[in-house]
């Protein structure tokens, strides 16, 4: 007997446009199999022998929508659904849906003779499947699951009683009809060991486009940091961030957030922050045309972060982090990206002038953000011949810091055999203003050079 469940649709006002939806799901499976000799399929698999035994079960289930219901003779099951088990003593197996019947799969030795526990999960909505070893999934993958499901197995007949729950909750968002968002700081399920019984959880740029209904498709997942449950969302226009409550994204619940605009975002932020441990770091946007160009670090990297990333002692946290060679600038970026899931990368030349000066933003200042040098810039005359802590002076326009004075930058390879790298007048140069070094080599040594990230989302 399969009974399914799925409650009732409530609207709930969560502030800002967020709406709260409890389309909770719950799967009510018996699953009774007769396992004969015949039944035993001679292909090996991982030293082990398939049985396949056949299903007899009836369906009933109530639907979203509160006011219909089917008749239990109904199905909400199609052809090829599978439903994955993974039983204690390292056997594992699949139940799939054909015509009507089930039969079951399944490699390994069971418990006998008594009431054993196994871990039944079910999939909508999946990428792929290889054989039943493992799923692949989606951040559109809707997965239910019951990890303490019982099995009973006399040596020819079983019966495996699950009640299948939501393994996440899910948020879309609203907008215009065809606008094209990036979403990051949600934890989402790639992959899933029908063997192991595990997930390989993915932290990465989610791309949704909206649908002619006004809304982009679910993601299904939860946060990355259960306690600061911020999201980053980049539009074509412009980028935002949000720390949200602990009301958002609980298992089995789901719901809508309005794409921020420039007009309207309340709540939110005009940039990105990501959190690498407990090291925090900004990134804002860059425009071109009126459209997002890309986005850059507010700050130069500090050793803040650098020390987060590289397991040392962090000391000096607020001040710049400095890389001796392109080399190990882009290594350090390397494994960052690795880290975050995210693909930053050192600035172009192009797009780190035009930081510089501004962007659309720009107000033709001599110097990045004013024409006063020491507003801005620390550098000989009121350095005192020391690095200083970041975005301790004013911002330029787009609020970046210290793009003038402290550190020189390093920017990406323009040519196979040269790089650049920006000398911007140091903290101790007598100049702040723009200059740039061409034709360094990746292993060339050079003192007092920092990093600014960069990141294209299109």
């Amino acid at each position: 007997m399969i009974k399914t469940t799925i409650g009732t649709n409530k609207y709930k006002n969560m502030n800002l446009n967020f709406y709260k939806i409890i389309p909770f799901m719950v799967l009510l499976i018996s699953f009774f199999a007769s396992c004969s000799d015949s039944d035993e399929i001679l292909n090996e698999n991982n030293g082990n022998y398939a049985k396949t035994c056949l299903l007899d079960f009836n369906v009933s289930y109530t639907d979203y929508n509160a006011t219909a219901s089917r008749a239990a003779s109904s199905t909400i099951w199609k052809d090829e659904d599978k439903v994955y088990l993974t039983f204690e003593n390292n056997a594992y197996g699949v139940a799939t849906y054909k015509a009507g019947e089930w039969a079951l799969k399944y490699y390994g030795n069971l418990t006998k003779d008594k009431k054993s526990i196994c871990k039944a999960v079910y999939f909508s909505n999946p990428k792929s499947a290889e054989e039943f070893q493992a799923v692949n999934t989606t951040h559109e993958t809707a997965i239910y699951e019951d990890t303490l499901a019982s099995y009973n197995f006399d040596g020819s007949l079983m019966s495996i009683t699950a009640i299948l729950e939501p393994q996440s909750g899910r948020v879309r968002f609203k907008g215009e009809y065809k606008d094209t968002i990036n979403v990051y700081g949600l934890v989402t399920k790639s992959r899933y060991s029908v063997y192991k019984g595990e997930y390989n959880d993915t932290v990465q740029f989610i791309q949704l486009i909206v649908n002619s209904d006004g809304y982009t498709p679910y993601i299904y997942g939860g946060f990355s940091d259960t306690v600061n449950r911020r999201l980053n969302v980049a539009t074509t226009k412009s980028v935002y961030t949000r720390i949200f409550d602990n009301t958002i994204m609980n298992k089995g619940e789901s719901g809508w957030l309005s794409i921020p605009t420039d007009s309207s975002h309340i709540a939110w932020q005009n940039k990105m922050v990501f959190r690498l441990k407990t090291t925090d770091f900004a990134m804002v946007p860059v425009t071109r045309n009126n459209r997002l160009s890309f986005i850059i670090g507010e700050t130069e990297v500090t050793k803040g972060l650098y020390n987060a990333l590289t397991d040392s002692v962090i000391i000096e946290s607020n001040y710049p982090q400095t890389f001796d060679t392109h080399n190990t600038a882009n290594n350090f970026v390397e494994l960052l990206n690795a880290e975050l899931g995210v693909s930053f990368s050192l600035p172009s030349t192009s797009d780190w002038e035009w930081a510089y000066k501004g962007g659309e933003r720009s107000q033709g200042y001599k110097y990045s953000g004013s024409d006063n040098a020491t507003e801005i810039g620390w550098f000989k005359e009121n350095s005192n011949g020391k690095v200083h802590e970041v975005a301790t002076l004013m911002p330029n326009e787009l609020g970046i810091y210290d793009m003038s004075g402290n550190l020189q930058e390093w920017t990406s390879r323009l040519q196979s055999t040269s790089y650049y790298y920006y000398y911007k007048g140091d903290y101790s140069s007598d100049i702040c203003g723009i200059s740039k070094a061409s034709s360094i080599q990746p292993s060339s040594k050079i003192a007092n050079i920092g990093v600014r990230l960069s990141l294209k989302l299109w």
